[in-house]
């Protein structure tokens, strides 16, 4: 047996050894490939919209909807619901919003071409305050609509924000409120973000609280740097022919 063993050509043993190895890079790669990656958010997809759920907050990260002047639809009774495509434990149910003193927003319009019910998942909604739902928000609809019917189709990007604050100690920390069993986070701020077919893009970024109904939406008005900076979002230069990235300088309010 030794003989035989040492009459086998050394490169032999090399060439077994080499695909000894290749075996083993190929089996420990094949693992890998199976490993499912970590998620922390979701992305949920209508005809006019699609959704990135973030499933810590329970609270979309954005929404980004294409709308044209004819598509609207009339306020819609219909009740929220959790979306079931969602984990139990990682969505927001109706009931983390009773009694809470906040308001549900559907940061979906509704359209006549999307599908009722899922336009109606919490994954689409966040906590407001209710002044700032029943008053300010709707003038900030509003424009929103005019603008589109003005310009005949645009883009919006809408969600929460949760932006830092300066504390007696001169210090800045976000504060996060929750609301419910689920812990819903309820945000600071809120933003959107409309580009048209006119080529240009307006940026706002509106508190979460009762806001006079004569303020200014100007005054909310904000640079892509600062928004960028606040949010963690960065924007695309090449959605359509409707991002096209200009916006005025502003700050944060």
């Amino acid at each position: 047996m030794k003989y035989i063993l040492k009459s086998i050509p050394a490169w032999i043993y090399t060439l077994i050894l080499g695909i000894l190895i290749g075996l083993g890079i190929y089996f420990f790669v094949s693992f890998e490939r199976k490993v499912d990656l970590p998620a922390s958010q979701i992305l949920f997809s209508g005809k006019t919209y699609t959704t990135s759920y973030n499933l810590k907050t329970k609270t979309p990260i954005w929404v980004l909807q294409t709308l044209s002047s004819n598509d609207f639809l009339e306020d819609h009774e219909y009740k929220f619901m959790a979306n079931p495509d969602l984990p139990a434990n990682l969505t927001s149910y109706p009931m983390d919003y009773k009694s809470s003193g906040y308001e549900i927003l559907n940061l979906v319009t509704l359209t006549k071409l999307d599908d009722l019910e899922p336009t109606f998942y919490l994954s689409n909604a966040c906590p407001q305050n209710a002044q700032l739902n029943q008053g300010y928000w709707k003038k900030v609809n509003a424009y929103v609509e005019n603008l589109i019917r003005k310009n005949e189709k645009a883009l919006v990007l809408s969600g929460p924000l949760y932006l830092s604050q300066e504390t007696s100690e001169k210090k800045r920390e976000i504060p996060i409120i929750v609301i419910g069993k689920n812990e819903v986070a309820v945000p600071t701020h809120f933003f959107k973000i409309i580009a048209t077919s006119a080529k240009k893009m307006e940026i706002y970024v509106i508190p979460n609280k009762e806001i006079d109904e004569s303020t200014d939406l100007d005054s909310f008005r904000v640079p892509i740097c600062d928004f960028e900076r606040d949010s963690g979002i960065i924007l695309p230069k090449n959605i359509g022919e409707y991002f096209f990235l200009q916006a005025p300088m502003g700050e944060l309010k």
